[in-house]
């Protein structure tokens, strides 16, 4: 028995340290990051709002969760740039698995029955977690597949113009643009459906997610910037992993 837990416990330390050292405190943070990113976009989905751009005479109605999504990306080629790819698939399958946790979780709170006695506000406050939680877990499950082929795609697609461009912007771009065009094709109208307005949203969503896209991948490229120059030789070993 002690035999099996330790070929066990070797097995799980192989597939997270690879190659015997610590993960980075750094790289802790930018996964934390993203599963908190993740787990955000769940609610927000549920969440419209109505911008008024200032050269557009058409009322942008969105989602709030195209302010966040695309961090979800960048994140991820942050993690492929100052690591490797297994670790960002890591990464990406803990963070998928915490967030149908999360949902069931909430999933789960929203079907137990109501105190007898509550007030308005509590009563109020109960009304809208039961909302959230009861398309939320549905939200999770019918997205799943959708998740794994976005998340795989936006490794390779990275991983691949990197590679031939040996920039962290331009792969950035191009890989988060593909991405988001994938997922809004076979995650956002599923989703969505059932609005009225269903293709006003996911356009305005697409024009809102790529024009903050760029500002995101800034934010990013001046992170990975300041962790090359406090740790140079480790992003020069990862850059000559790609070849």
């Amino acid at each position: 028995m002690i035999i099996s837990q330790n070929k066990f416990l070797n097995f799980i330390n192989n597939i997270l340290f690879g190659d015997n050292q610590a993960i980075p405190s750094y790289i802790i943070f930018l996964a934390m990051f993203y599963m908190t990113t993740n787990l955000m976009c769940d609610p927000l989905v549920f969440r419209q709002l109505v911008l008024d751009p200032i050269l557009i005479e058409h009322h942008l109605k969105l989602s709030c969760s195209a302010f966040v999504y695309p961090i979800d990306c960048i994140t991820i080629d942050a993690i492929i740039f100052l690591t490797n790819r297994r670790i960002a698939s890591i990464v990406i399958l803990f963070g998928i698995l915490c967030d149908g946790v999360f949902s069931l979780g909430l999933h789960y709170v929203a079907s137990l029955p109501f105190p007898h006695t509550l007030s308005n506000s509590t009563m109020l406050n109960t009304v809208s977690v039961n909302a959230i939680g009861h398309a939320i877990w549905p939200l999770w499950y019918h997205g799943l597949l959708a998740n794994l082929v976005v998340s795989i795609l936006e490794i390779a697609v990275f991983s691949a113009v990197f590679r031939r461009s040996n920039n962290f912007l331009f792969s950035a771009a191009i890989s988060t643009f593909i991405t988001l065009s994938t997922h809004i094709i076979i995650n956002d109208y599923p989703v969505l459906n059932q609005e009225s307005n269903v293709w006003e949203i996911i356009i305005s969503n697409s024009l809102m997610t790529s024009s903050i896209m760029l500002t995101y991948i800034g934010i990013m490229y001046l992170i990975t910037k300041v962790i090359g120059k406090l740790k140079p030789s480790m992003i020069t070993k990862n850059i000559q992993n790609f070849y």
